[in-house]
């Protein structure tokens, strides 16, 4: 048995009964806020028009279906969460980034949570909340607006991990953006501190050496920065720390104390450069 209301879709009871009629919180899948409350505990993905005729019509449940309810790990997540982790997210991309930059780093996490490098949490917003992330802030919220563009490509990378659309990172883990390019002692940054050897190809690094000489690129992060020669020369260099050998295919940098240390086990291998952000993965 059905019923007729007023858009004239024709809807069956068993649907109204398991959707409940209240409003939460609607998202496109693009990354676009529509509506809602950000306290509400439950968020949903829609489309425009979806939520149009629900808002004109009252009548929630006809887009409250489990099938768009955003979820992690088979449970609902709070808008709260939500918003929490794109507002880490944004921040860690800073405004050098664009929606390539946000669907690399959602997944990117996501990665880590399911690895050996999740520091034993379960959840995207657990391990952003720990020292994987270098936000200050940790319990900041993105604001529900639709401006700057960067907000939705941030939401949008979000959306896309926790819809279960393929990983395009090459199995990413972790992230860096400027500050690796600028230590004054080349080998100084955590990543070559961490590892047995740093690899990067030589294609990645000419783009990321490139982006970060764009003075307005520099200037969204730290106008003063400079860029170490290290990366910038091609050869085989040998510092007090360890050597670089940088060919036409790769950048291989190794520091002399992660050779033998008991406690560092992985290489680390860059997968690619997007808009300011170098992204790694590992292996033994």
């Amino acid at each position: 048995m059905g019923i007729f209301v007023s858009t004239d879709a024709f809807i069956d009871f068993s649907e109204q009964e398991f959707n409940v009629n209240e409003k939460y919180i609607y998202y496109t899948k693009e990354g676009y806020y529509l509506g809602g409350s950000a306290d509400s505990k439950k968020v949903y993905i829609v489309t425009q028009r979806e939520y149009e005729t629900a808002q004109q019509t009252g009548n929630w449940f006809l887009i409250n279906k489990s099938e768009n309810l955003l979820k992690e790990i088979n449970m609902s997540i709070a808008n709260s969460e939500f918003t929490n982790d794109a507002y880490i997210l944004f921040k860690e991309i800073s405004f050098t980034g664009n929606k390539q930059t946000a669907i690399w780093m959602a997944h990117t996490v996501n990665n880590a949570v399911h690895s050996a490098h999740n520091r034993g949490k379960k959840t995207i917003n657990q391990l952003l909340k720990t020292s994987y992330s270098s936000v200050k802030n940790k319990n900041e919220h993105l604001p529900l607006v639709n401006n700057p563009s960067l907000y939705v490509d941030i939401r949008y990378g979000l959306i896309n991990v926790l819809t279960n659309n393929p990983d395009p990172t090459g199995k990413a883990y972790f992230w860096d953006g400027l500050d690796l390019l600028t230590q004054k002692i080349a080998l100084s940054h955590a990543k070559f501190k961490h590892y047995k050897s740093v690899t990067i190809k030589a294609s990645y690094l000419i783009m990321a050496v490139e982006f970060w000489s764009i003075p307005e690129n520099k200037r969204k992060v730290n106008p003063n920065a400079v860029i170490n020669s290290a990366f910038e020369t091609k050869g085989t260099k040998t510092f007090p720390e360890g050597i670089i050998t940088y060919d036409d295919d790769f950048f291989v940098a190794k520091r002399y104390d992660t050779q033998d240390a008991p406690n560092v086990h992985y290489h680390l291998i860059a997968t690619g450069f997007h808009s300011g952000t170098m992204f790694w993965t590992t292996k033994k």
